[in-house]
Formats: structure tokens, sequence, C-alpha cells
């Protein structure tokens, strides 16, 4: 069972207003964030992922990334945090669909705006890319299409870091 919209919140200072959706690791819900009178989506990861130090580690990356990134055509993360064993981070709330949803309800777009989606999409994946991050996880259902138009790539729960020769310090496994 999750959290409960309204006061009784989790996390100080973010008012819970209705659940967006679950996915594989975590789930997401329409926030307040109280302090900066704004709203947020709010990802909280599912209690017996938290316990996977694994899990845990890459969904507190995706976290800082989101936080360190800015870019137009990438989700701004606001914060992070672990509030007892609940693992959150906020992040901007968009309005729109996503692709995948844009492309069940219209069933096909015109070749002018499936381009755009793309172009707009690359461009989140090659500010990702002069960061050192590849996204790794690139499909309809992660591109947010804004009513104004506007693309944003979301969820880098699989980014990592790109091999020997791009920018940024890559992991090593020995």
């Amino acid at each position: 069972r999750g959290p409960t919209p309204g006061k009784d919140s989790p996390i100080p200072g973010i008012r819970i207003l209705q659940k967006l959706g679950v996915g594989g690791t975590a789930s997401v819900f329409e926030a307040m964030d109280v302090a900066n009178r704004r709203r947020a989506a709010l990802k909280i990861i599912h209690p017996s992922l938290a316990k996977d130090e694994k899990q845990l580690k890459r969904f507190q990356r995706e976290a800082k990334l989101l936080i360190e990134f800015e870019h137009p055509n990438l989700v701004k993360g606001y914060d992070q945090g672990m509030m007892g064993p609940v693992a959150y981070f906020l992040m901007e709330y968009l309005e729109g669909e996503t692709a995948e949803e844009l492309l069940e309800r219209e069933k096909r777009c015109t070749e002018a705006r499936s381009l755009e989606i793309v172009l707009e999409t690359a461009k989140g994946i090659d500010y990702l890319q002069s960061k050192g991050i590849l996204h790794r996880d690139i499909k309809p259902g992660n591109i947010m299409v804004l009513p104004n138009g506007g693309v944003k790539l979301m969820d880098l729960g699989f980014a990592q870091e790109m091999a020997a020769g791009a920018e940024g310090e890559e992991e090593t496994t020995s």
C-alpha cells in the first residue's frame, strides 16, 4: 500500500495529490511542493526494491542526474532524499502525454510532427551524451509530448556513463 493523498504524505513539505502511474521500479504521483509553491511529480521507489542496494543506487543516481542536468528537452529534477525507508525524488510536473499515449490515441502522426518529436528527443539525447551519459531506455513511453508542442525526455533509470573516450569518468568493474 502506497502513500495516501493529502496531509499524511511520508515526506514533509510534499502533499500528494494523485497517483500518475506505476512502473517497474517506482510509483509516480502528482504532488504539491509546498515550500516552493509548485506542482511537481514525486517518484517513490517500490518498498521491496528500496532494500536492494543496486536498485536503490540506480534510483538515486537517476535523481542526481536529473537534478544536475539542465536542458529544455530533459525533465528537470528538483530534490531527492530518504524519509525512513522511503527513497524519493521530486521533479518537474509535465502536462501532456507520452509519445506512446499519443500514438495509441491518434494511431499515426504526420511526418512533420513525427520528425519534430524525433528531433527534439535527439536534442535531449545529444545533451546527455555531451555530459558522458547514455540514456539506454529510449522508447515512446519515456518521451513526453507537451501541450505547447515541446518534447521532454524522461526516465534515466537505466542511464550509464559512456565508455572510454567520452566526456566524464568511466565506471569500471574488476
